[in-house]
């Protein structure tokens, strides 16, 4: 139930908490550590059944807006010269992830039962909230999309450095 029944109490407790694991993942140099923080807390919040329902819309689109506002300020000084010269190529690899996300998409749906929408947004890349966001206004479970993205981030940010690690190893020692 997405009803906005949330007290606003379990609010502000949640957002202090949220922000301070969130500042806390940014001075770890967390690549979105706010965001992980928060999302992280609010998670926990939500699966232990310690805050329920979600933010009224008014607190949402605030939300909406201070990450693109976030995100936005990124763009200062931006290359806009060089953008357009890396712009096929750009097109070109969201063009093959996004066949490759279909394909992966297909395969789970058909092998699970599960929808192929769903899934084609759970492996779909992109940025957490905006799929998440994306997920609520297609009626497709936002925790899903949230939990598939937020698997590929920790695989990346862990598994990564851990196979790179092991691959330099494994170079070294063979010398």
């Amino acid at each position: 139930d997405w009803s906005s029944d949330v007290c606003s109490s379990d609010l502000a407790i949640e957002a202090a908490i949220g922000t301070g694991v969130g500042l806390l993942f940014a001075r770890w140099k967390i690549i979105g550590g706010m965001f992980l923080g928060a999302m992280a807390v609010s998670g926990l919040f939500h699966g232990f059944e310690i805050a329920v329902g979600r933010a009224p819309l008014p607190v949402l689109i605030i939300g909406q807006v201070m990450i693109g506002t976030w995100t936005g300020v990124r763009f200062a000084g931006f290359d806009w010269g060089n953008f357009l010269r890396e712009a096929p190529a750009m097109v070109g690899a969201i063009l093959v992830t996004m066949v490759i996300s279909a394909g992966f998409a297909w395969v789970a749906a058909s092998s699970l039962g599960l929808p192929f929408g769903a899934m084609f947004l759970a492996y779909s890349p992109g940025g957490m909230e905006a799929m998440t966001v994306m997920a609520m206004a297609l009626g497709i479970d936002p925790f899903f999309v949230a939990a598939h993205h937020l698997a590929r981030f920790v695989l990346l940010h862990v598994g990564l450095p851990l196979s790179l690690n092991w691959l330099i190893g494994a170079k070294d020692s063979a010398r």
